[in-house]
């Protein structure tokens, strides 16, 4: 019985991968899609709107002590919303509205991890992000002689900066000795946004706080990390 016991512990301990020593190195991140397409209809009108995205975040660490990694990231998000309208009311005409946003961004983090078993790691990522959006608009009607409104022109764009303070749990399983999936599946969160529509000249501003601790499902995310 001990034979088969140390048996067991040989293999339990080969099979066991670790790479959160001092002095390793992880890179990894993740990559989203997302995409919606819907078509309305009634008796006055039908509309189909589009809309696609993604989203790369890819990150670099360094373990400073066994556990305990410090690093950085990027984030870069591209989505493009169309809708298209058809009125069979009201002259009979047509519309159509296309909104593109683009992100960029930057952060650091600190990130620790507590084994639970064998390959197994629990973590948790602290960050500070800031993020650069911009909102383009523009919008056509087919109706003759249209005038857009002055309070609403055919072409927008609203700037946005966006500061962050986030503490994000993780599961993460090495799949190998020196690759790891890591699961997110909640947010506590900060954020302070600053927003100006650039189509106009008054001098308009926006500023938001956010903060929030989320626990659905919208928070889960999957990631891939690299250690070596």
């Amino acid at each position: 019985m001990k034979k088969i016991l140390l048996i067991l512990a040989i293999f339990t301990t080969l099979n066991s991968y670790s790479q959160t020593e001092k002095g390793k190195t992880l890179i990894g991140g993740a990559i989203s899609l997302s995409g919606f397409n819907q078509n309305y209809s009634d008796t006055s009108q039908t509309k189909i709107y589009k809309s696609f995205g993604y989203q790369i975040t890819p990150s670099i660490g360094k373990f400073i002590k066994d556990n305990f990694a410090i690093g950085a990231n990027l984030l870069y998000n591209s989505t493009n919303n169309t809708s298209d309208y058809h009125f069979t009311i009201a002259n009979n005409y047509g519309a159509s509205a296309k909104t593109t946003l683009t992100k960029y961004g930057a952060g650091i983090f600190a990130r620790y991890y507590k084994k639970i078993i064998n390959n197994l790691y629990f973590s948790v990522n602290a960050g500070i992000s800031y993020t650069y959006q911009t909102v383009k608009f523009h919008w056509t009607s087919d109706l003759p002689n249209f005038t857009y409104p002055t309070n609403d022109p055919q072409n927008q764009q609203t700037n946005t900066y966006n500061y962050g303070i986030s503490i994000v749990p993780a599961l993460e399983y090495f799949v190998t000795p020196k690759f790891g999936i890591r699961t997110n599946f909640s947010n506590l969160y900060y954020t302070y946004s600053i927003a100006k529509n650039t189509t106009f000249s008054n001098n308009n501003k926006q500023v938001n706080s956010t903060y929030a601790l989320s626990l659905n499902l919208s928070t889960f995310s999957l990631g891939m990390y690299y250690y070596f």
